[in-house]
């Protein structure tokens, strides 16, 4: 009988099944890069008004609005819980500066919003409230 030569498989040196493998990935430049950016300008939280009327009082527009259960009568250059200074009313919206930041916001409401009375449907020297809607859920009478 004749037997059969094989040859053995030489070791290959450079084989990779057993090496060490590294899972460390160098941070992206990307990275550097912002941080070294300026950090954005501070912002004034969001508003929380809810709109539920106003007023025409001749020259004057008295302003309904309510947050957190709680009702607020307003009027230009009144000042709201010493956070909110009312600058501006007009028919679309009202401006808003939130104080500890002298940061101007927009309280947007639609002009033919219900709730918006003039002084003359009023009986004289008579506040009447203006009724809530099922559309102000966040407000209470």
């Amino acid at each position: 009988m004749t037997s059969i030569k094989r040859k053995s498989p030489k070791p290959n040196k450079n084989s990779e099944l057993l090496q060490s493998k590294s899972w460390y990935v160098p941070p992206l430049v990307q990275v550097q890069k912002a941080a070294l950016l300026p950090p954005p300008p501070p912002a004034a939280p969001q508003l929380t008004f809810t709109f539920t009327g106003r007023l025409f009082d001749e020259n004057e527009v008295i302003l309904f609005l309510s947050r957190n259960s709680k009702q607020y009568i307003a009027k230009v250059g009144d000042v709201l819980d010493d956070s909110y200074r009312v600058d501006q009313i007009t028919n679309m919206n009202v401006v808003l500066t939130y104080l500890p930041m002298n940061i101007q916001q927009t309280l947007t409401f639609n002009s033919t919003a219900i709730g918006s009375l003039s002084a003359n449907d009023l009986p004289p020297n008579k506040l009447m409230l203006v009724p809530l809607t099922a559309n102000n859920k966040n407000s209470k009478n």
